[in-house]
Formats: C-alpha cells, sequence, structure tokens
C-alpha cells in the first residue's frame, strides 16, 4: 500500500480509538430478521453472489508457471486455473467430459509434463487450452464421437496487481476493472505480483513456484522474512527480494 495513504489510514482509525467510535452512517437502516433467516433469500444469495458474480480465486504467484494450476469447489462449481505458455491464464469447469470426474489429483501442482491432464477415472486427457487430445481405446470403444464437443468449458479469467478473479459462471464475462473499481490503487501498492507462494509442510515453507529451494521457517523464526503474509491454512506468500 502507498505509504501515505497508509499513514493516513492510521490516523483515522487512531482518532476512532481515541474518541471510543467506530464509523458511522448518516441515518438508522432497519431491516427485516427474514433478510436473515429465510432460507429460500439464502439459496439465491448463494447462487447471486458466488455463481453471477466473478470471484477472488487467489493470487497470480500459485500458479507462475507453465503447466501450473489451482483448483477449488468453493463457489459450488468445479474450477480449475492453469498457466499457459504465453504467460496468460485459462480456467475451466473442472469436469472430465467422460463421466464428469475432476481432473486434478490435489488443489493445486503442475499438469503431467508441464502441458497436460488426465482424468483419474478413465485417462481422458486435455491440454493446458482445455482441447480433448487423448481418449483410451478410442478408436475400438467411441468411434463416432466429435472430440471438438467434448473439450473442457472455459471460464473467463483474469489477473489484475497479481491477483486472480474468476467468473464461475460459464455463460456469463466481467469487466475486472469493473470489479475492482476504487480499490485499485490499493491493490496496487502491495505489489502481490512480486511475491512467491508457498504451503506449511511441518514448519518447512516449501517453494510453490518450483524454482525456490525450501526455506526452513522454524529454525530461521518470523523476524527473518520481511513481508509475510500467513492464513488459516497455512499458505504464505513472500515478497521477491
Amino acid at each position: 500500500m502507498q505509504r501515505q495513504q497508509l499513514v493516513d489510514d492510521i490516523k483515522v482509525l487512531r482518532g476512532l480509538v481515541a474518541e471510543k467510535t467506530t464509523m458511522l452512517a448518516d441515518s438508522v437502516m432497519e431491516i427485516d430478521v427474514d433478510e436473515y433467516t429465510d432460507p429460500k433469500q439464502f439459496e439465491r444469495e448463494k447462487i447471486e453472489l458466488f455463481r453471477h458474480f466473478p470471484q477472488f480465486f487467489g493470487p497470480s504467484c500459485v500458479a507462475p508457471d507453465t503447466g501450473d494450476y489451482f483448483a477449488s469447489d468453493d463457489t459450488g462449481i468445479q474450477i480449475l486455473i492453469v498457466r499457459q505458455q504465453d504467460g496468460g491464464l485459462k480456467a475451466f469447469v473442472n469436469i472430465c467430459s467422460h463421466r464428469g470426474a475432476p481432473l486434478n489429483e490435489c488443489a493445486h501442482g503442475r499438469a503431467k509434463t508441464s502441458r497436460l491432464f488426465s482424468c483419474p477415472y478413465h485417462g481422458w486427457t486435455y491440454d493446458l487450452e482445455g482441447k480433448l487430445v487423448g481418449v483410451p481405446f478410442g478408436n475400438e470403444r467411441f468411434k463416432g464421437i466429435n472430440r471438438d464437443t467434448l473439450d473442457l468449458r472455459p471460464l473467463d479469467v483474469q489477473e489484475k496487481h497479481g491477483m486472480i478473479f474468476v467468473m464461475p459462471d460459464p455463460d456469463n464475462t466481467f469487466d475486472i476493472d469493473e470489479v475492482l473499481g476504487g480499490i485499485q490503487k490499493r491493490l496496487s501498492g502491495f505489489c502481490f505480483e512480486d511475491h512467491y507462494y508457498f504451503q506449511m509442510i511441518n514448519d518447512v515453507a516449501v517453494a510453490e513456484d518450483y524454482s525456490l529451494a525450501p526455506c526452513l521457517f522454524g529454525a530461521a523464526g518470523d523476524e527473518a522474512f520481511g513481508n509475510v503474509y500467513s492464513s488459516a491454512d497455512q499458505r504464505i506468500m513472500e515478497r521477491r527480494p
């Protein structure tokens, strides 16, 4: 975050603490209790907010190199993102066209030989662009299928300020600048595009960009690392030197 903006925010927060208050609206807003308890509204909200609206999917450093992927079903839709040879990203509904199984065997990693996904169920194989390129026993058991109609279904994915956003609805697209709005200036100050991604395994930080040697956090201590951000699942990002 830009230094002066951070200083201004801290001054505002210190003032609120000193006055023992918080940020308040100009008037009181009344909300019907059904807004919180109606199960039908809850289902509508889940669909509108998590299916029809672009979602933050993770930092760019979770998939830094060609073939690196990250998968999640947090929105209720199986989603797979993968880094392309040109450095861009593609996202797909993570469902094999054969029997509907997810293509990944773990939440994040690298495609086979950095260029292929093979369904763990029956081995149908797709390239990084989602094209169906291999069907076991295809000439014997799947004669006549139109492979061009069996590619992975693409999703709109966009990157900005080192952050990945995906539209879970394959029939919709989005404008990342419109989604981020006025928060862009703040996000750009964090320089997330210059961070590495690690996963903590028994106090050892394993570099997820596969180009860094593992470093021992337990021995080095937190003070040895400058910009480190932790989350509940023990994944962290460290800013590149």
